[in-house]
């Protein structure tokens, strides 16, 4: 390896632990901002498919049958995996994971295709 290709294997490495690290963030602005830095200290904003399945797997708010979400995700093309990353952090998610579907069923279903719906609130009067 070259010096230059030394540096950004570290870069990289780097950058693979630091999205790890923020994986467990609650704050997926964070999340992404950090991204966004590391990606623009490692000179590239093209991921190589390892990257975007970490970067996928960090941002999706339930972890559930990773090994099958893993297989589901590589099979996308690179453009759909690119929207998906850039669908994540514009989704509102359910406060309870329950409630928020696994990954597999999320990239199975296309559901980052989904029209986002607005939540409507229904008040009633009282009747007494």
């Amino acid at each position: 390896m070259t010096g230059k290709q030394d540096i950004l294997a570290v870069l990289e490495a780097l950058y693979l632990r630091a999205v790890a690290e923020l994986a467990d963030s609650e704050d997926i602005e964070e999340v992404q901002r950090a991204k966004a830095v590391l990606l623009e200290a490692l000179g590239s904003n093209d991921h190589s498919a390892e990257q975007r399945w970490t970067d996928f797997w960090c941002s999706y708010p339930r972890k559930a049958a990773k090994p099958k979400a893993e297989r589901a995700f590589k099979r996308l093309s690179k453009r759909d995996q690119l929207a998906i990353l850039d669908h994540l952090p514009k989704r509102r998610w359910p406060k309870d994971k329950q409630y928020i579907m696994i990954p597999t069923t999320f990239l199975n279903q296309r559901r980052w295709e989904d029209e986002d719906q607005e939540t409507t609130v229904t008040v009633q009067d009282d009747i007494f």
